[in-house]
């Protein structure tokens, strides 16, 4: 009976100084979140974030079938995005 209880407890120190362990390691290891600019396909439709110089930023929609661009500024404090310009990539990438 003595040797089950000694076995209980040294498996539960064991258990116990390696959760401790885990514990102090992912502390010490901070992983802080990794955004970037990130293209992301909807059917036909590429949509991509730009940043600008100034407090406002860009969004890239490329129609896939019309081969056109359409570039969309976002203001903060602005309900909806400003239509800037539209490019045709026919045109631009022709050789």
């Amino acid at each position: 009976m003595n040797d089950k209880k000694n076995t209980m407890i040294v498996l539960l120190l064991i258990s116990a100084v390696l959760l401790s362990g885990m514990l102090f390691v992912a502390r010490q290891t901070s992983q802080s979140a990794q955004a970037g600019n990130t293209a992301t396909r909807f059917g036909d439709y590429v949509m991509c974030p730009g940043a600008r110089e100034t407090d406002s930023d860009n969004v890239y929609v490329i129609d896939v079938r019309k081969q056109r661009m359409n570039v969309y500024m976002i203001e903060p404090g602005r309900p909806d995005m400003i239509a800037v310009d539209v490019i045709d990539l026919k045109q631009y990438f022709a050789k």
